[in-house]
């Protein structure tokens, strides 16, 4: 049904499946469609996560000439741009002038920040715009403890802050999307609400919690 209003949705996955890659694409989209988008990144930094929309737009305009986010880096020391050939060249102009386009609407946050900064920035952003954003954390675990989290266990933080982040989509009736990782049992069988159990009560308090895995660990008996 898609991102809802006043709902907290997850993405949860194992390392290296891609939700960044996915709630990028989302965000990105949203931005697109005028919609303001608040991109906090605990992870990765602005720069690679812009690398990899303007990637995304190479490979839309064509296939033959698309960029991977590794090449774009590359591509930004003039010896190795002098390997890109015309037509790269060109889809790299292109792509650059899309994703600007797409992103005008996309804020990216990439500073270590906890639930309470996080709170300040969404408040901030209402203020100053008068508009209610779409909000990404990418990723719940690296969340950075508040002075008054800091005797908690790794578990209990990650609880409340689950618990805030609702609190703060109830409270702004905003869309939020919250990127988790699995727990260790969840990375080589088919993922379900058990692979986020020890991850701080995450599939009772979200609204919709979403799986993202390889095929074949979904796959039925039959091979579907």
């Amino acid at each position: 049904g898609g991102i809802r209003l006043g709902r907290l949705h997850v993405l949860a996955a194992g390392s290296g499946m891609g939700k960044t890659t996915l709630a990028l694409q989302m965000a990105t989209s949203l931005s697109a469609q005028g919609h303001d988008v608040l991109y906090v990144a605990l992870e990765q930094d602005k720069a690679t996560l812009t690398l990899k929309g303007v990637s995304r737009c190479t490979r839309e305009i064509s296939e033959a000439d698309a960029l991977t986010t590794w090449e774009l880096e590359e591509a930004d020391r003039e010896d190795c741009r002098a390997h890109l050939s015309d037509g790269q060249l060109a889809t790299l102009e292109l792509a650059k002038e899309r994703h600007a386009k797409q992103a005008a609407r996309l804020w990216i946050i990439d500073r270590p920040t906890s639930i309470d900064e996080l709170e300040r920035i969404v408040d901030r952003h209402k203020r100053l715009t008068g508009n209610t954003p779409f909000v990404v954390l990418d990723y719940l675990q690296y969340l950075r403890p508040s002075e008054s989290q800091r005797h908690l266990s790794s578990t209990d933080r990650a609880r409340e802050n689950v618990a805030r982040l609702k609190a703060i989509v109830a409270q702004h009736r905003l869309p939020m999307l919250v990127l988790s990782s699995l727990n260790r049992i969840g990375y080589n069988v088919a993922v379900a609400v058990e692979s986020l159990k020890d991850s701080g009560d995450i599939e009772f308090t979200a609204d919709v919690v979403l799986g993202l895995q390889p095929i074949q660990l979904g796959a039925a008996e039959d091979g579907n």
